[in-house]
């Protein structure tokens, strides 16, 4: 639920109440060193079976990872720590090989089985990683079946330091392995996609990735979120209608209520990066059929 540490991070900032903040950070350090993080291509699954985001359901959302986004692009502003900046980076990368569709659209999600069995994508036998690395693994298995879920268990400080090692070395280092690891992997038969577009889901990754072009400075990523807002704009947006799907170059299914609130709030983060009325303008178009059309005057709610 990024929705909630957003929230208490936004907070703590301004109430400048640090302990607070330390307290954010470390549940977000704790989330991306767990399993429910995909170490080798970036991008979070969908939640973890335990207290401790060891093991996921291996199922990737873009409405978490549109969330995510924004969240860990803060904390990296917030803190200027490398941990973060990965994070946001990996799953851009991820975005980019994976999830973007030709028409600058992200499709919605990937499951979590494939061969009919959940997680096989992403798990390792112990003795698949010892012939990969060349290295004797130490336990045969972290998870069941005996099979490893890839999971950070210390900091980059703390590990380097045990080998006698810098931190930048150790990473260098962990990076390449990765790079092996993922080639390997990118082999195996991929999980299910869910090919349709949303654009609720699509607004939530165009302010996660504003937010991580303004914490990072890469135009890249502003071209990639215009490129999206372009795509929402010109594809799901007809007739005074914003669409909620889209497939095969169609638009279908007028939108709800959450579609409408985030493509507004993608579209206010692409004036914030760039400045051009028509993305505010746009979103007050928008903001006027909310009112118009799912505003309740008697309860006074949407």
């Amino acid at each position: 639920m990024p929705a909630i540490w957003s929230f208490v991070l936004v907070y703590a900032i301004l109430k400048k109440d640090e302990a607070l903040t330390g307290k954010v950070l470390f549940t977000l350090r704790k989330i991306g060193m767990g399993g429910i993080y995909d170490h080798l291509r970036g991008g979070f699954a969908r939640y973890s079976v335990d207290g401790e985001w060891f093991a996921p359901h291996f199922e990737k959302m873009l409405y978490d990872n549109g969330q995510l986004m924004t969240l860990y692009a803060k904390a990296y502003q917030v803190s200027g720590e490398e941990l973060f900046k990965e994070k946001v980076t990996e799953t851009i990368a991820w975005l980019e090989a994976e999830m973007l569709q030709q028409d600058g659209g992200f499709y919605a999600a990937q499951d979590a089985d494939s061969e009919g069995m959940e997680g096989k994508f992403y798990t390792w036998t112990s003795d698949e990683l010892e012939s990969i690395l060349a290295e004797d693994m130490r336990f045969k298995g972290n998870w069941e079946d005996e099979v490893n879920i890839l999971f950070q268990t210390k900091s980059y400080e703390e590990l380097s330091k045990e080998e006698g090692i810098s931190v930048l070395a150790y990473v260098n280092r962990l990076n390449r392995i990765k790079t092996k690891l993922l080639e390997v992997r990118n082999k195996r038969i991929y999980p299910g996609l869910d090919d349709k577009v949303l654009s609720g889901w699509n607004g939530l990754m165009v302010d996660g990735l504003v937010q991580a072009y303004l914490s990072l400075g890469d135009e890249k990523v502003l071209k990639l979120a215009l490129d999206n807002g372009n795509f929402i704009l010109d594809k799901m947006y007809q007739d005074g209608i914003l669409f909620r799907s889209y497939k095969k170059g169609k638009a279908y299914t007028p939108g709800f209520l959450e579609d409408y609130a985030a493509v507004i709030r993608g579209f206010i983060s692409l004036y914030k990066a760039t400045f051009d009325q028509k993305w505010l303008r746009t979103a007050k178009e928008l903001t006027e059929i909310v009112l118009e059309q799912f505003y309740d005057e008697t309860d006074g709610f949407f």
